[in-house]
């Protein structure tokens, strides 16, 4: 079964980007456009890997990577970004972030830090 990457953000074309690299690499992209339907996917399909954005029309990508640690400790966070401050990046890694993927990033960029994610 390939892993299941889930996606979190409220940027349409970005999800789709995300969802076209990622499953031409073969992963399974599960995506939400907002935090509180990133939780529920989350409770409902243990992904493999939490990528969200930190800034969603609801619940923040904090509180995303949060949940999926409550979950399980093990699932991965990368969080992406434009805003890269050192406050922001402790603040991810203190959520749960493995990662912090500043935008805009390229698509090898997405790949290799899904592929650190999953290592």
């Amino acid at each position: 079964m390939p892993p299941k990457i889930l996606i979190v953000d409220d940027e349409r074309d970005l999800v789709e980007t995300c969802l076209r690299v990622l499953g031409r690499r073969g992963y399974r992209c599960l995506c939400a456009h907002t935090g509180q339907h990133g939780i529920v996917i989350i409770d409902q399909e243990r992904p493999d890997v939490v990528l969200t954005d930190l800034y969603l029309p609801d619940v923040d990508g904090l509180s995303v990577l949060r949940h999926a640690r409550e979950q399980s400790p093990t699932i991965p966070g990368v969080l992406m970004t434009a805003y890269t401050s050192p406050q922001t990046i402790t603040r991810a890694r203190d959520a749960g972030a493995l990662v912090v993927l500043p935008k805009p990033f390229s698509n090898v960029e997405l790949l290799e830090v899904i592929d650190r994610a999953l290592r």
